[in-house]
Order: structure tokens, then C-alpha cells, then sequence
């Protein structure tokens, strides 16, 4: 049973790109002038281009559903939330394969601090370089790809009237570089948020699906930001850019991959729980029972 998540302030329709059916006809054997020869040669290479043309729909599963297009996935992006006052580098070696297991490195180019989290699929460790401290977090729910396949619709309206998103589990838990290897936050944009398919472009020896669209309400609010351009790798749904921008076109907030590689040789070694030595534990202590109070 995979696990219910509210968004509020997402507000906005998703554009569908419909592909075009085209059908031959016309009598045996008719010959037709030159011009209309010409005009029926163009009519058929647009509808080919259109058929062929990936939708803004099959892009948005895509993302809500990354982890199923690769087995390893490595690289290093930078997210800049002006806002919020962030620009981190972000890398991250994730495999999601038989033996799922992530690490991730966050560094902040605006403190200066650094942190790890690593994942074996059973055990948890964040480190935080700065403080010389970190947090274990043991006997973690084992996750596969195929035990969280969603049966039902990933977004709908509650009884209540409340957006209600569906998430997916990921089995590497490298939930650090989510922003760009399993992008459901943004491909749940694509179902409020009005956008189409504006054209592909290469982008690190891969294929990006380009898509622009506008943000309103809350979200617009938070972010402070009206449009949005995103370049999501065509075959994964892995988010290769993003570009948040005010209306006088300012850009408030920016994620962009630096490094990719997709389904090449891992290193596991990295994905060892190892806790070092001299640093102090600060993991909370799950054992004591909360105290519950009625007011």
C-alpha cells in the first residue's frame, strides 16, 4: 500500500497533447496535379512528425515513474532556490537494481557545509561532516520496484475537495537527489499546472523532451515564479534542468545536471553503513514512547 501525500496550493489543469491520426484514401489510379501531389507529401510528414511526437502526458509518467527506466544512475546537479536562500551541488550513485543502495553528497555553496547519506537497503546513515555527528537509522522498510507500482490513479480529488498525490516508494531511499533521479514532485506540475510539449533537445548526449508552462496560486507564491521550463531525458523521465522564472523573467529558482550516466558499472563499496569514529550519535531514540496529550 503505498503512502498518502497532500499538496497543498498546486493549483492549475494539465495540457494533454493528442497525437494526430492520419488516414490514407483517395481513388485508384487518379492521378492528381503536381501541387496537390506536393500539399498531400507535406500533410503526410506532418502527421508522421505527430504521431511520433511524445506527448507531455507519456513525459509526466515518466517522471512520476523514473526508477523504472534504469538500473544504476550516477551524476552531480546543482539546485539554486533563491527564495529559500539555497545553491547546493548535489552527487549521487543509486542503483536500484537487485541490490538497491544510494549515496548522495550534498555540499552548500552558500555555508560552506557538507553532508552524506548512504543507503544500503536495510540500513540509513547521514553524516554531517561539520558538526562531526550523525544519524543511523536502522531496519529501514525493504522497498522493490515492483511491490510499489501504483494501481490506482496517482492524483485525485478527495471526498473533501483536497488534491490528494500518490508517491512512490524508492528502494535505493536516496531521497536527497530526488529532485532530478525520480522528479515526482515536478511531474505532479503536469497535472494542475497548464503546459505543452514545445520541442527535444540534446542535452549531455541525451534526449530532452522541453516543456513550458505557468505556475499560479500558492505554489507561484512560494517559489516566486509564474512560468516554468523543464528538460526531461526522454527515455527515464530523469529531470535534466529546470528553470523557475518571475514575470519579468528572472529567474527565482534552477536545477541543472552537470554529469550523468545512465545504467554503467557502480560502485556498491560506496553504499557501506560505516560509522565514524569519534563522531556522535545523534539519532533519535524511536524505542521511547511519545507521550500523548488531550488538551
Amino acid at each position: 500500500m503505498s503512502k498518502k501525500m497532500m499538496i497543498a496550493g498546486c493549483t492549475g489543469i494539465c495540457l494533454l497533447l493528442t497525437s494526430v491520426a492520419h488516414g490514407a484514401g483517395g481513388d485508384a489510379g487518379k492521378v492528381l496535379p503536381q501541387t496537390s501531389n506536393e500539399a498531400a507529401v507535406q500533410q503526410h510528414a506532418e502527421m508522421q512528425s505527430a504521431r511520433q511526437q511524445i506527448t507531455a502526458e507519456a513525459i509526466r509518467d515518466k517522471m512520476l515513474n523514473a526508477i523504472d527506466y534504469y538500473t544504476t544512475i550516477q551524476g552531480t546537479y546543482r539546485i539554486m532556490q533563491k527564495p529559500l536562500g539555497v545553491d547546493d551541488v548535489v552527487e549521487f550513485d543509486v542503483s536500484v537494481g537487485d541490490t538497491p543502495g544510494s549515496y548522495v553528497k550534498v555540499k552548500s555553496n552558500v555555508t560552506g557545509k557538507q553532508s552524506e547519506h548512504i543507503s544500503n537497503g536495510e540500513t540509513m546513515i547521514h553524516l554531517y561532516e561539520q558538526e562531526k555527528a550523525f544519524v543511523k537509522q536502522q531496519k529501514i522498510k525493504t522497498v522493490t520496484k515492483e511491490s510499489k507500482i501504483q494501481k490506482g490513479p496517482r492524483y485525485y480529488i478527495d471526498e473533501e475537495g483536497i488534491p490528494v498525490y500518490e508517491y512512490r516508494k524508492d528502494p535505493s531511499y536516496a531521497h536527497e537527489a530526488h529532485d532530478v533521479i525520480f522528479p515526482q514532485a515536478y511531474g505532479f506540475w503536469l497535472y494542475r499546472h497548464p503546459h505543452k510539449v514545445v520541442g527535444t533537445e540534446p542535452y549531455l548526449d541525451r534526449t530532452a523532451v522541453v516543456l513550458v508552462g505557468t505556475l499560479s496560486g500558492i505554489l507561484a507564491e512560494k517559489h516566486q515564479a509564474s512560468r516554468f521550463k523543464m528538460w526531461v531525458d526522454q527515455e527515464t523521465g530523469v529531470l535534466l534542468k529546470l528553470l523557475e522564472t518571475d514575470d519579468k523573467g528572472t529567474v527565482s529558482n534552477q536545477i541543472e545536471v552537470l554529469r550523468l550516466a545512465i545504467d554503467k558499472e557502480i560502485d556498491t563499496s560506496k553504499f557501506q553503513i560505516i560509522e565514524p569514529k569519534g563522531w556522535k550519535d545523534i539519532s533519535p531514540d524511536l524505542s521511547k514512547k511519545r507521550e500523548v496529550r488531550a488538551d
